[in-house]
């Protein structure tokens, strides 16, 4: 485990972020590129003039009215007029963002967005690139590191940029997947997980997004990834208790994970029945809004799996397969992504000027109403953004669904509360100034007492040993009554 102390802050009411999808095939050149419109229903087209396009790396916000904010191709970052975002170049350095300088990462999921808890104006890019070396017999070009990148958008009068020491931060330091970047709000409705695999290994790396730091932790989990990894996906469902992850070779592994721990358990791999392809290959996965079904695709085929069944590898249903149509390439299946509209669209892996769309996903089979290449789009696309579930609320009734809740910001002036030493090890002083009595608690980062005890007037400070808590963020908190006088947080280290 690391702990990395970044000092951010973010408070975010905004519940359209993902209202207007920007899309298009690879190119840096100045032209005509579309989008679909959300805020709208139903959802409409449109073709903006701009420079970045995507080829699969794909990752947008918006802000509360559903306007673009920023976007990226995993390369560059463009702000709402579409000009480079200030201070963004070489923000995500690496061979790969070299080698694909032009049409954008070729990664699914190579980038995420998010909102900053607790202030509205800051938002975090978490990205990858990749190194090219040679192991386990083969060539690998693989990302050695996750990196993440701030984006202020009050600076360059309001276009946004990337303030100065915060482009390129690496999170984890080691070898991880192509991409199959996937983010789910925590139990407390505020915070954030960020998950990225390990590469040719079981090992998942979780990122806990809090206020002011970022807790980095890992977990041996469900079977060792194989090498190959260019293509795939990985998703969380609507309610973010299950998370799923595809496989290159028609397979996907399906957990249960807890918001409160950010733990997986109960890994099951399930096989996809594709014998429609020369090339049988699964390439994307996505759950319907319910949360009941899970959708995978290959090159030719769309398969429906009922997480509700008792069996659920029986309960797989081909909803379609590859109709051969060419507009002017072949349509094949792609990348699927929820929609606004509570419907899945899927690109089309060559390019067209069509997407295929899963009308009503959380009917049972064929009730679905899968229509291959119904979606009109103006322009060629073979993308789609990469969002997570911004509109997730806190885990109602959970242990830590008042995570820290309301108490960041109390004053510590008229108590002089302190902690020395912060970060600590094994005992933090606690240094204050009361007039009355007051409850001392330490709460973890779960919401869970871990401390209790009284401090009284007539002393000025109170050691407190730690060394039975695991590391982590921890909040302090002095009350009298029903009243919190003072907060602060208390970072312990191993």
């Amino acid at each position: 485990m690391c702990l990395l102390s970044i000092c951010f802050a973010a408070k975010t009411l905004a519940q359209k972020q993902d209202a207007i999808w920007l899309l298009s095939t690879s190119s840096i050149n100045i032209g005509d590129k579309c989008g679909i419109d959300f805020n709208v229903m139903p959802a409409d087209t449109f073709i903006d003039y701009r420079r970045l396009g995507f080829i699969i790396t794909n990752a947008s916000i918006c802000d509360s009215n559903g306007s673009i904010l920023f976007y990226t191709n995993g390369i560059y970052v463009a702000n709402r007029e579409h000009d480079t975002l200030w201070n963004s170049g070489n923000f995500n350095p690496g061979y790969a963002s070299d080698y694909y300088w032009y049409p954008g990462l070729g990664f699914s999921q190579g980038s995420i967005i998010l909102t900053r808890p607790d202030y509205p104006e800051k938002y975090l890019i978490f990205h990858v690139s990749g190194e090219e070396f040679e192991a386990y017999g083969e060539n690998q070009l693989q990302p050695l590191h996750l990196g993440m990148s701030e984006v202020d958008i009050s600076l360059d009068g309001g276009l946004g940029g990337i303030p100065v020491n915060k482009k390129n931060i690496t999170i984890v330091e080691d070898t991880v997947t192509q991409g199959r970047l996937t983010a789910v709000k925590h139990a407390n409705g505020r915070d954030w997980w960020v998950v990225q695999h390990k590469f040719y290994s079981d090992v998942f790396y979780t990122v806990l997004v809090l206020p002011d730091t970022l807790f980095v932790s890992s977990q041996a989990v469900g079977p060792v990834q194989t090498t190959n990894d260019i293509l795939g996906m990985a998703k969380f469902s609507p309610d973010g208790s299950k998370y799923c992850y595809l496989n290159h070779y028609l397979t996907f592994d399906l957990f249960d994970f807890d918001r409160c721990t950010g733990q997986f358990s109960n890994p099951v791999t399930y096989s996809v029945p594709d014998t429609l392809s020369s090339l049988p290959l699964t390439q994307g996965c996505e759950f319907s809004p319910n949360g009941r079904f899970l959708y995978v695709n290959t090159y030719k085929g769309l398969f429906q799996y009922d997480l509700g069944a008792s069996e659920i590898q029986e309960s797989v249903i081909k909803i379609a397969e590859w109709d051969t149509t060419y507009l002017p390439t072949a349509t094949w299946f792609f990348l699927p992504q929820r929609a606004p509209d509570g419907k899945i669209y899927i690109s089309t892996y060559n390019g067209t000027k069509y997407m295929h769309v899963i009308d009503q996903p959380d009917s049972l089979g064929l009730a679905c109403n899968f229509t291959q290449h119904s979606f009109d789009i103006p322009e060629s696309s073979s993308s789609i953004p990469n969002f997570p579930n911004y509109q997730l609320g806190k885990l109602e009734g959970s242990p830590c669904d008042t995570l820290f809740s309301g108490v960041e910001h109390a004053s510590n002036v008229n108590t002089g509360l302190s902690l020395v030493p912060n970060p600590a090890v094994d005992r933090v002083e606690i240094n204050y100034n009361l007039k009355d009595k007051a409850l001392l608690t330490i709460t973890d980062m779960y919401g869970k007492a871990v401390l209790l005890q009284m401090l009284y007037p007539y002393f000025t400070s109170r050691i407190i040993y730690t060394n039975h808590l695991p590391e982590g963020i921890y909040q302090v908190t002095l009350m009298q009554g029903e009243h919190i006088i003072a907060t602060e947080k208390l970072v312990l280290q191993r």
